[in-house]
């Protein structure tokens, strides 16, 4: 049985504002998931969870991939853009997971629980 912030510490919780819109609804479905899911990515705990993994992760994947050019002397325009897509990769991986966990909680707890109630 899902037990609800209220019904464990007698507060009210938060409105949800993940339904609400920064624009004029459309009516159309796809275009309102992909609001919420740019307004989730958009949270700050999201953007600083994704940047730490992109500054850990990322800078190990520097070293292995470019380490020797780097050490070399060998980095040019195109070396550049390379390095900053592998600081990118981690930063997507780590938002689209975090994205994904709490649009999936979020939905389990709107969802009826095993006994037909919310």
């Amino acid at each position: 049985m899902k037990h609800t912030l209220e019904q464990k510490t007698g507060r009210t919780p938060p409105p949800d504002r993940s339904s609400q819109t920064s624009g004029p609804p459309t009516g159309d479905p796809l275009i309102e998931r992909v609001r919420v899911w740019l307004r989730t990515a958009a949270d700050r705990k999201v953007v600083l969870r994704g940047v730490a993994y992109s500054v850990v992760v990322g800078a190990i994947l520097v070293a292995i991939n470019h380490g020797d050019a780097i050490l070399g002397g060998r980095v040019d325009a195109s070396r550049w853009v390379r390095i900053a897509l592998t600081v990118l990769v981690p930063y997507c991986v780590s938002t689209a997971s975090s994205v994904g966990a709490i649009l999936e909680q979020r939905s389990n707890e709107s969802a009826p629980d095993d006994h037909g109630t919310m």
